[in-house]
């Protein structure tokens, strides 16, 4: 039984990390353009996936709000996400996004913490300082973003 997937938001990223597999320019693009979806196709994909845990009788379906990106760089897209599914009691469906925590303010930070029961954020590190930052650096502002 399935009970979890992944949506890419995008391929836009802050970062240019060394060990990247995402790091080639052309990767995910069709004739140079930037593949994306819009807030409208999430949705229509996290409805069909409750539909999916409610006719299978799962509590839950945990989907990752990833990118071969970074995807706080969507923020919009996340809000209206899960402001939509809270709205519409789309209530078998857990999220969760992992960030490189670079790109945080207060108010990024402030609607995680009022969602905290619909999405978690997790932050990517590479271990302790010097390890992290052989591949991509930053890791006190990562950490502070923590």
């Amino acid at each position: 039984m399935i009970d979890r997937a992944c949506i890419s938001l995008g391929e836009q990223c802050n970062l240019k990390c060394a060990y990247c597999h995402f790091h080639n320019e052309d990767n995910g693009k069709l004739s140079g353009i930037p593949q994306e979806f819009t807030t409208d196709e999430l949705i229509k994909i996290t409805k069909k996936l409750n539909d999916y845990a409610r006719v299978n009788n799962l509590t839950t379906f945990k989907i990752g709000i990833v990118g071969s990106g970074e995807p706080i760089l969507q923020y919009r897209k996340i809000v209206g996400l899960i402001e939509y599914v809270k709205n519409n009691n789309l209530d078998r469906l857990a999220f969760y996004t992992i960030t490189n925590g670079t790109i945080l303010t207060e108010k990024i930070l402030d609607f995680f913490l009022e969602h905290k029961d619909s999405i978690k954020m997790c932050f990517s590190l590479d271990g302790y300082e010097e390890l992290h930052n052989l591949g991509r650096e930053k890791y006190n502002v990562v950490f502070s973003g923590v």
